[in-house]
C-alpha cells in the first residue's frame, strides 16, 4: 500500500430547485489504492470523515471498455406479476457464478432482523428489469405482502432514477411514471444523489435520512466507469447520509449516482479466490442462525441484486 490519497470535497450548491439544499459539513475522502482484482475490475478501501466522524467505505471501479463484462439482475417469483423471492448477494453470485454482487432496490416486507436463515416473498419498489423484462414498474411503490414480522414499510420516495444495462452499456436515466423502458436489465435508487458532478441529495427527517450504512452506484469518465461504494455502520463506523454519500461519489469521479438500499441490506459481495463467495463490507445488523455471518453480524436477504460477469484477471 503507497501512500494514500487525500481528496477534500467541498459541498456544492444544489441546481434543482426541487431538492433541498443539505446543510451537512463538507466531508474528506482518504483514498486508498486500486487492486484490480478481476480484469477491469477494482477495488480499494476508503475512510470518509464528516464532522469529525468517520466511516468505512469499500469501493469497487468497473472500467466499462473491459472486453468480456456482462451483468444481470435477479428474477421474480412464480408468486404472480410482481411478486420476488427475497436472497443473499452472495448466494446468488455462486448461483451464478459471478465476480460482483450487491443489493439494489428497496423492497417491501422488510426486515425480520433476528430471522436471518427464511426468505420471505416480496415487492420491488421503482423498475427492475431482469433478462430483458419489466419485473417491476416504473416508480412502482405497492403495499407490503403480508410477513411474520409484523412490519409493514411504505415510502413517499421519487424512485425515477434507474441503473439501466443495454448490451455493454450502462447508463443512469430518470424515468415517469407509466415509462416502458428498453433494456436488458435495469434497477431502481430511492434518490438521485449526483447530477452532472453536482450534489442533488435531499435532507429529510427519519431513521432513512440519518447516518446508516449505504450501497451507492455511480458512472463517470462519460459512463465509462461505473462506480459501487457499500458504506460500513457499526461500532466504528457512523455510517453517511444522503449528501454525505454523494460527497463520496463525487469525490471518487461520478457524475450521475443514485442510492439504493441501504442500513442491514448493504452488502457487497466478490467471488474469492476459491470460488466461495465474501463480503466486502461488515453488514449493519446482528441475528441469530445467520445463513451467511459475518463475525457477530448477518448478511440480510435482499428484494433485487445486481451481478457483474468480469474475466479472470491474469
Amino acid at each position: 500500500m503507497t501512500t494514500a490519497r487525500v481528496v477534500a470535497l467541498l459541498m456544492l450548491a444544489l441546481a434543482a430547485p426541487a431538492a433541498a439544499q443539505t446543510n451537512d459539513p463538507p466531508c474528506t475522502l482518504q483514498r486508498g489504492d486500486l487492486v484490480e482484482i478481476f480484469r477491469g475490475v477494482s477495488t480499494e478501501r476508503a475512510t470518509v470523515t464528516c464532522g469529525g466522524a468517520a466511516s468505512t467505505v469499500h469501493v469497487i471501479r468497473v472500467d466499462l471498455a473491459t472486453s468480456g463484462l456482462s451483468f444481470e439482475t435477479s428474477g421474480s417469483a412464480s408468486g404472480g406479476p410482481g411478486v420476488f423471492n427475497q436472497d443473499l448477494p452472495t448466494a446468488f453470485l455462486q448461483r451464478t457464478k459471478s465476480q460482483v454482487a450487491f443489493n439494489a432496490n428497496l423492497f417491501t416486507n422488510c426486515c425480520c432482523y433476528g430471522s436471518q436463515t427464511a426468505a420471505a416473498q416480496t415487492n420491488l419498489i421503482g423498475l427492475e428489469i431482469s433478462g430483458g423484462t419489466i419485473l417491476s414498474a416504473v416508480q412502482a411503490n405497492p403495499p407490503p405482502l403480508p410477513n411474520n414480522c409484523g412490519q409493514a414499510t411504505a415510502y413517499s420516495f421519487p424512485f425515477d432514477h434507474s441503473l439501466l444495462v443495454k448490451g455493454t452499456r450502462l447508463s443512469i436515466e430518470k424515468f415517469d411514471s407509466g415509462a416502458q423502458p428498453q433494456a436488458d436489465a435495469a434497477v431502481t435508487g430511492s434518490h438521485v444523489l449526483v447530477w452532472d458532478s453536482q450534489n442533488r441529495a435531499p435532507t429529510g427527517s427519519g431513521s432513512f435520512f440519518q447516518p446508516t450504512a449505504r450501497t451507492v452506484v455511480g458512472l463517470g469518465a462519460s459512463d465509462g466507469v461505473l462506480w459501487i461504494a457499500a458504506v460500513d455502520a457499526d461500532t466504528s463506523s457512523q455510517g453517511v447520509t444522503l449528501p454525505q454519500a454523494a460527497q463520496i461519489m463525487i469525490g471518487l469521479g461520478a457524475t450521475k449516482a443514485i442510492n439504493l438500499d441501504g442500513g442491514g441490506s448493504t452488502s457487497l459481495a466478490i467471488a474469492g479466490g476459491d470460488g466461495m463467495p465474501r463480503l466486502l463490507n461488515v453488514p449493519k445488523n446482528g441475528g441469530s442462525n445467520c445463513t451467511f455471518p459475518v463475525g457477530s453480524t448477518c448478511e440480510r436477504y435482499v428484494g433485487a441484486i445486481f451481478a457483474i460477469h468480469a474475466p479472470l484477471a491474469p
